[in-house]
């Protein structure tokens, strides 16, 4: 913790340095140029306060320290300013800088010009709050700092303070168990939530806890898929994983009697929406791609509807998945696009193709880390033969990839099997998103050549493991506390409105 304390302090007080610099930089300029009466004194003391507000900050909200801050931000400038005096007194070098004599004046002129700046930064800060506690009860800079604290050292504070914007929805947790004889071979759990919203926070990284926890209670391998949901789905707190493992518990002990050897591959297309799973005893394991245009969060509320229209085809139940494979430049769908009517007409024209049902599994064993962006679900790949067909998924645990990346895995897949379908499908995890802060989508950091080949592994070891097997689904309704459709366009307008009336009198307060 200190070698990594220390790297912050580290990096702050090169900032500090450099914003000094530059002040006295354009003291120098200043009194060249426009105003030769202002000693470059007065530009030591505004960039030592300066350097004052940039450590309280940065302490108290990027670092959490809070009032821990406001006596490590005097350390910097103090130390600054009795450089310069004692210099100037002893007459070590010649300065043009000065402060005067005595080290207490130099300190009160410090405190004075920072008195000023932070009561500048105070009328800020009230702006900032004032419209978040008047519409949610929660103070925009304890947010701030709690979303530091979480990128920083993995606190999960903000947790709490999103719950206070929170609300109560019932969603739906499908689970697909494939046996071979009486022993469970595999699991498909598919929560209709979105697992964000960075790092640990939330339901982040349900993906990988759920699939190892499960795993564990199985004895068998269990994958994890995105469902269609967006950030309004994120749960609030990571400790809700247990109501979906319950969930999971249920739906694996229904399926024990709804196991059947029939199995179907379903396929549909219409423009760039294409569709493609299983029919596994009447329900509908469907998952969906627009790719090679931009593949990401379908909202909830589309995916209900899409659910639905299953449902109105024939199918007894439906699992929706959201392949989450393709990030571009692009837009997501909303309702009334072309671009949901087709993903519609894709499952209406759907086509089958049947038979007993066989399929293997296998798992990577690479260490993959979160630098990598790869969760702790890792790299699992499955094969299903149905009838002549053959179908292989492989599921990463990643918040999307990099087209061409998409394509080299699924080449690579193809490489010794003439699979009929074979795709790349990733969980959308935000754990891996403390990495880059934002995105970081497989293909960004990982080892290609080290990626690849484990893919190669995997897809020969699925093939190798191919067993006839029997398949039962079913599907639960949830209820979780998460961010919310409602609350996310109130915050959303609410911090507009803060930048809005920030633009103007920030300028003005300064």
């Amino acid at each position: 913790q200190f070698k990594q304390g220390f790297k912050y302090f580290a990096f702050i007080s090169l900032a500090s340095a450099v914003l000094y610099g530059l002040v006295l930089l354009l003291g120098l300029l200043v009194g060249t140029l426009l105003l030769p009466e202002i000693h470059i004194g007065i530009y030591a003391i505004v960039g030592s306060a300066l350097v004052l507000v940039l450590w309280l900050a940065t302490t108290w909200v990027a670092l959490a320290y809070k009032k821990k801050a406001a006596l490590i931000c005097w350390i910097h400038p103090i130390t600054n300013l009795a450089f310069i005096v004692l210099w100037n007194k002893f007459s070590i070098i010649e300065s043009s800088i000065a402060l005067g004599h005595s080290p207490v004046i130099a300190v009160l002129k410090l405190a004075v010009a920072s008195i000023i700046l932070l009561i500048a930064v105070a009328a800020l800060v009230f702006i900032i709050n004032a419209p978040t506690k008047r519409n949610f009860g929660i103070s925009t800079i304890d947010t701030i700092t709690m979303f530091f604290a979480q990128w920083v050292s993995g606190s999960k504070g903000l947790e709490d303070i999103l719950a206070a914007t929170g609300e109560t929805i019932t969603t739906q947790v499908g689970v697909v168990t494939f046996k071979h004889g009486k022993e469970t071979k595999a699991t498909f759990i598919v929560p209709q939530i979105h697992y964000g919203p960075i790092g640990n926070l939330g339901g982040s990284e349900f993906p990988g806890l759920l699939s190892i926890s499960m795993a564990k209670e199985t004895g068998t391998p269990v994958v994890v898929f995105k469902g269609a949901a967006n950030h309004d789905f994120n749960p609030v707190y990571s400790s809700d994983l247990k109501i979906i493992q319950d969930a999971a518990r249920e739906a694996i002990k229904e399926n024990e009697t709804r196991q059947s050897s029939n199995a179907a591959f379903i396929r549909g297309r219409k423009g760039y929406s294409q569709v493609f799973g299983l029919d596994v005893n009447g329900t509908a394991f469907l998952t969906l791609s627009r790719q090679p245009q931009n593949c990401e969060d379908i909202h909830q509320a589309l995916g209900r509807s899409l659910y639905n229209k299953a449902l109105a085809c024939g199918f007894k139940e439906a699992i929706i998945v959201d392949r989450h494979h393709c990030k571009v430049d692009g837009s997501l769908i909303g309702p009334g696009s072309k671009e949901y009517y087709d993903y519609e007409k894709a499952i209406e024209s759907h086509i089958k193709f049947q038979g007993k049902i066989g399929m293997g599994i296998a798992e990577s064993r690479h260490g993959f880390k979160l630098e990598d962006g790869i969760g702790s679900g890792g790299l699992k790949t499955v094969t299903f033969h149905i009838g002549r067909k053959k179908a292989c998924f492989i599921v990463v645990d990643a918040n999307n990839c990099n087209p061409e990346f998409r394509s080299a895995i699924v080449a690579r897949a193809r490489q010794k099997h003439e699979f009929d379908f074979v795709d790349l499908l990733t969980t959308d995890s935000h754990a891996v998103n403390s990495i880059s802060g934002i995105h970081n989508p497989l293909g960004e950091r990982v080892d290609k050549a080290v990626f690849l080949a484990e893919v190669e592994k995997t897809v020969d070891a699925a093939v190798a493991n191919i067993t006839p097997v029997t398949a039962g689904a079913s599907v639960k309704e949830v209820e979780l506390e998460v961010l919310g459709p409602q609350r996310s366009s109130e915050l959303m307008i609410t911090v507009n409105s803060i930048f809005a009336v920030l633009k103007i009198l920030a300028p003005i307060i300064f």
